[in-house]
Order: structure tokens, then sequence, then C-alpha cells
């Protein structure tokens, strides 16, 4: 072996290990117990299975405020309007 083919050997080496310590990195966030991405998935789907019936409220509740809203401006200028014709009535 020459010493070129000794020294590409020692280059792929160490990118060897280098690639070995990602993986191990990468494993480690994938597995970990405490905050790794199986449990943070599992956690997220249990929110949703836990909170699904209130996420499917929400068009419901802004179709309730759109329709409080003008039910409250139709009142508002109701009155506004008895005011006006109530002053212009007594003057």
């Amino acid at each position: 072996m020459t010493a070129r083919e000794s020294q590409q050997l020692e280059i792929m080496m160490a990118q060897l290990k280098e690639i070995k310590s990602d993986i191990s990195e990468l494993k480690e966030r994938v597995l970990d117990p405490d905050n790794g991405l199986i449990v943070q998935t599992n956690r997220n789907t249990w929110w949703r299975k836990e909170n699904d019936s209130l996420v499917r409220e929400i068009p419901e509740l802004i179709q309730f405020k759109k329709t409080t809203y003008r039910i409250l401006w139709i009142i508002v200028t109701a009155v506004v309007a008895l005011g006006v014709r109530v002053i212009l009535m007594h003057s």
C-alpha cells in the first residue's frame, strides 16, 4: 500500500467516524424518551384527538361572531335613527 492510498484510507476512516457520530446524534434525537421526535409526535397526536371537537367548532364560532356583529350594528343603527327622529320631532 502506498503512502497516498494510506492517506486516502485515513481520510475515509475519519469521514466514516463523522458519519457514525451524526447517525448517533440523529438516533438520539429520534428515540429520546423525554423530548424525542417519536414522543413529540405522540403528544401531538394525543392533543389533536383530545381537541378535535373544539377545532371543529371554530368555524361555527366565527359565523356566530359575524352574525352577532351584524345584529348589534342593526340595533345600534336603529337606536341612533330613533334618537335622531325624537330630537327632530321636538325641535
